[in-house]
């Protein structure tokens, strides 16, 4: 294989006692003409069978990654959204990144369960293959993992940044919680010496009323009576 490959991609219900197939696409072309062939007729019936049972075996919510596949270089990633049930396989050469894998599995699901798609298959009790370009498409841009994986670490790289950018923003407004109790305190103080500086103030022109009072000469008038 001259590039680490994306196989097959398989989704399905797991609302109820078993996996019901909606879709599945399968890409061997990694292979010479001759061998592809051969494998079309003997390995995807087993990547069918792989797929279904990897996926009747992840706990709901979990994501699990298999290599149990008969000797085969592959490596089946498996997901079942907790909010939907449905369950999603991609098997892919033991090299495939396995956080781009997932990725995958995550904007499939997220495609089936679109609206204008999900009403095609929310009442299905057999298995089938829906005609769906949109997740055709995302298979086709999967082909190529580290234009994909570059991508996700563009993304993971943002949401760091973005994640710094709120921290360092809590931080400061902690700080400045800090600095307007220090305000309030100082603040507080202040009015605490005011008022004690007023209530000496007071009692200071009291007194000195007082001894003005006291000490006043007593007028001639009163004095020659």
């Amino acid at each position: 294989m001259s590039q680490p490959s994306l196989v097959s991609l398989s989704l399905f219900r797991r609302d109820g006692a078993e996996p019901i197939r909606l879709f599945k696409m399968y890409d061997l072309s990694f292979l010479p003409f001759f061998r592809r062939l051969a494998a079309e007729a003997m390995v995807m019936p087993s990547i069918d069978h792989y797929s279904l049972e990897f996926v009747r075996a992840t706990p709901v919510g979990a994501r699990r990654s298999m290599e149990k596949m008969e000797n085969l270089p592959f490596v089946c990633h498996t997901w079942v959204d907790p909010k939907s049930r449905v369950g999603a396989a991609a098997i892919v050469h033991e090299a495939y990144p396995p956080r781009v894998a997932f990725a995958l599995l995550c904007e499939a699901v997220a495609t089936l369960c679109a609206p204008a798609l999900r009403e095609r298959w929310e009442k299905s009790s057999a298995h089938s293959e829906l005609d769906c370009p949109e997740i055709e498409k995302l298979f086709e841009q999967y082909q190529k993992p580290q234009d994909m994986d570059d991508k996700l670490e563009k993304i993971q790289g943002e949401l760091l940044e973005v994640c710094d950018i709120v921290k360092q923003s809590m931080e400061d407004l902690l700080r400045r919680g800090e600095a307007l109790d220090s305000l309030a305190e100082k603040s507080k103080g202040l009015s605490e010496m005011s008022d004690v500086f007023k209530r000496r103030a007071e009692r200071n022109n009291s007194t000195c009323k007082w001894l003005r009072d006291m000490f006043m000469p007593i007028p001639d008038a009163i004095l020659t009576e």
